[in-house]
């Protein structure tokens, strides 16, 4: 599955400008928002710490199947948002991957039981570094309804698995 983020975004139809900043704001960060990142990257350490006790070749396809879904995620952010501070979680977590996925191939193709050890640290790494984008996504919103005219305002993300969920 193709984690695009192209949906219809809400319109912004204010002459409050400061206002319109912020919406603007919230529909771009809205856009490189990982919905379910979490929940991939625990289905991730799920099945590498069952693979590590029964060696089933299925769950070593489906972790890698997902570890590819969340790279395909990071490599869709464009370097021209390197110099905005509010996207810095973001290439954070993207410079992490790489170290994820060589623990994740000395688990799963080297049999080295001892990394998975190293793997959910990384994976810690990886959700604190993504943490502080979600919660400033959600912060961003929270400010916005705080104006009477945009009390209703939602964007809509597309998460991991496809469905749409409106925040």
């Amino acid at each position: 599955m193709e984690l695009e983020q192209k949906l219809e975004q809400p319109a912004i139809s204010t002459t409050n400008l400061q206002l319109a900043k912020l919406q603007r704001d919230a529909i771009q960060r809205a856009e490189y928002y990982y919905k379910g990142f979490g929940t991939t990257l625990g289905g991730i350490l799920d099945n590498a710490l069952l693979y590590s006790i029964n060696g089933k070749k299925e769950l070593m396809e489906k972790a890698y199947q997902w570890f590819k879904e969340m790279e395909d995620f990071y490599s869709k952010i464009p370097d021209t948002l390197m110099d905005n501070e509010a996207f810095f979680p973001l290439f954070e977590t993207k410079k992490l991957l790489p170290k994820f996925q060589e623990f994740m191939d000395k688990l799963f193709k080297e049999k080295q039981k001892e990394a998975l050890q190293e793997l959910k640290n990384i994976a810690d790494n990886l959700r604190d570094n993504s943490m502080p984008y979600s919660i400033a996504f959600i912060q961003l919103l929270q400010q916005i309804r705080l104006f009477p005219e945009a009390k209703d305002f939602t964007i809509p993300v597309r998460d991991h698995e496809g469905k749409i969920w409106y925040f």
